[in-house]
């Protein structure tokens, strides 16, 4: 594994207000051995979990 590269793991989420938390606090603590990143991509949602 190459330490420099960065990992990014991409969720599309729609109308998961109630569990895209559960899904992040599942993902961050993971030990990747690399710098990452998260991109939560919002395909429209009509619920709280929309960011304006």
């Amino acid at each position: 594994m190459d330490p420099e590269k960065t990992v990014s793991i991409v969720i599309p989420v729609y109308n998961e207000e109630a569990g895209i938390g559960a899904v992040c606090d599942a993902i961050i603590p993971a030990d990747l051995h690399r710098r990452s990143e998260i991109i939560i991509v919002n395909d429209g949602s009509t619920d709280m979990g929309s960011i304006p």
